[in-house]
């Protein structure tokens, strides 16, 4: 996928209407999680987690324009108003792809819903930890690509791909800290058991995220 939109702009813009569904439902999947973690120092994190999703500030007022759902609209529409994503995309590709974006967000947390519901704290927060595992790095890389892609990006929103880069490093290490707690106060081969479980599912749930997109692109510019 980052080898593919690094070489075809048009493959770049699409992903990132592609994914766009995703980062708008983020937040109503971390709340479920927080419903469903009957562990109180996990619920206390994945809250904390939640209160930076909806834009809560560490002084504690609320700006709505800081939700990282509008953030990323914010992101997308000034992506939209570039020459280069009205030469590579028109209005009906534009709402064929957003379309497709509520469909693959669909399948995706579909899939981890039903890892809430099996009603396990270990493996449902392992398999959150594997989101925030990759979404720090991946966002870091499409800052880069992004700054590749011409002049016109450096008017891009840029909010909601800085503030990735940083918090969810932070969000990383406090999941690992408590999958950590869980696996040296459990049985602990039954413990690393139920972490490995809830990561692999997980990692399974990310790659059928981007493989979706991957397979929701139109063809290689060479193809065309």
């Amino acid at each position: 996928m980052n080898s593919r939109i690094r070489s075809d702009t048009v493959a770049l813009f699409e992903f990132f209407e592609l994914y766009a569904y995703f980062v708008y439902d983020f937040a109503a999947y971390v709340s479920a999680l927080f419903a469903s973690v009957s562990d109180l120092e996990s619920k206390k994190h994945i809250y904390d987690n939640l209160l930076d999703e909806i834009g809560i500030q560490p002084c504690g007022t609320a700006r709505w324009e800081r939700h990282h759902g509008e953030l990323y609209r914010r992101f997308l529409e000034s992506l939209r108003r570039t020459q280069s994503y009205r030469d590579a995309i028109d209005v009906n590709r534009m709402n064929e792809l957003d379309a497709l974006s509520r469909g693959i967000s669909r399948r995706f947390y579909d899939g981890h819903q039903r890892v809430l519901r099996a009603g396990d704290d270990c493996v449902a927060l392992a398999a959150f930890s594997s989101i925030e595992g990759w979404v720090s790095r991946q966002y870091a890389i499409w800052r880069d690509v992004l700054g590749r892609a011409g002049e016109e990006m450096r008017f891009l929103d840029m909010r909601t791909i800085d503030l990735h880069c940083e918090c969810d490093v932070e969000h990383s290490r406090v999941l690992d800290e408590i999958l950590t707690r869980f696996v040296g106060a459990g049985e602990t081969t039954v413990s690393l058991h139920a972490v490995n479980s809830g990561l692999l599912r997980g990692i399974e749930l990310s790659v059928d995220l981007f493989d979706d997109i991957q397979h929701a692109l139109s063809q290689p510019a060479q193809m065309r």
